[in-house]
């Protein structure tokens, strides 16, 4: 294994002591229903909430956020009221978003501080 794979992989630890092997298993259950995933992250302090999809797949983090319209967009999109803007910069806050996400199965959700992340499929 490369150097660059074991800092990825480590990158994506639940701890500091967590194997490659069980972050490896974690990615393989992670993908058994397909390399794209949605997620969706609710505010916990109004209603604003939005779906993220993560391709799992791919070498590098990739989250992908929804707007409006259903598009996907790399940038997590401008909301249009003083909540939607916090919420925004709540989930700007987490540094370990994509960690969190990988350890979600299908139907479960975590609270995040000012946010809940729920994994949709």
């Amino acid at each position: 294994m490369s150097n660059e794979t074991k800092y990825r992989l480590k990158g994506l630890a639940l701890t500091k002591t967590e194997t490659y092997e069980n972050i490896l298993l974690r990615l393989l259950n992670a993908k058994l229903n397909g390399r794209e995933i949605d997620y969706l992250i609710s505010d916990n302090n109004s209603n604003n909430e939005i779906r993220v999809k993560v391709d799992w797949g791919r070498s590098m983090k990739n989250i992908l956020y929804y707007d409006n319209d259903a598009d996907l967009k790399h940038i997590l999109p401008e909301f249009q009221s003083k909540e939607g803007e916090t919420f925004r910069e709540n989930i700007n806050k987490l540094d370990n978003l994509i960690n969190i996400l990988a350890i979600l199965e299908e139907d479960e959700e975590i609270n995040a501080g000012e946010v809940t992340l729920k994994r949709l499929t």
